[in-house]
């Protein structure tokens, strides 16, 4: 009984923390997209903003995928203890999506010329990712409920 609450507690900081990082990771993901809206903009997010906004977004994808883990260590099934599909899932979207960010962001500003393109098919993958398994969680979620 002990350890089950030291586990929760612990699962609910994971939680206090993942939304503390959302916050910030929508925040700067926000000036990303907005810095797409003029050309002015756009020139100054890749001069000198990208060097500050994509390192961000790769290390919080990283944080995600940590907290993933960590999820997946303190959050168990009640009744039997064992792994949760749910977190192994989140886990696996959350290490795909830190791989894609990461990979594209290095890719962008250290190796531009040769990645360009691909890193910018690398941030679309993490999209398609992340948005399929948003919808789908949804989905399963709505259906639980009714």
């Amino acid at each position: 009984m002990a350890q089950e609450n030291s586990n929760s507690k612990k699962t609910s900081l994971n939680n206090l923390i993942w939304y503390s990082v959302g916050i910030f990771d929508y925040l700067n993901t926000t000036a990303i997209y907005i810095s797409y809206l003029t050309p002015v903009m756009k020139e100054v997010l890749f001069r000198t903003l990208q060097y500050i906004f994509f390192p961000i977004y790769a290390a919080n994808t990283i944080i995600y995928a940590v907290l993933g883990l960590t999820n997946l260590l303190f959050d168990r099934d009640r009744d039997n203890g064992k792994l949760k599909t749910e977190n192994i899932i989140r886990l696996v979207v959350n290490t795909l999506s830190a791989v894609l960010v990461t990979t594209a962001v290095i890719g962008t500003l250290a190796f531009a010329g040769v990645m360009g393109v691909a890193s910018t098919f690398l941030f679309a993958a993490n999209i398609v990712v992340s948005t399929t398994y948003n919808f789908s969680g949804a989905g399963y979620h709505f259906y639980q409920y009714f």
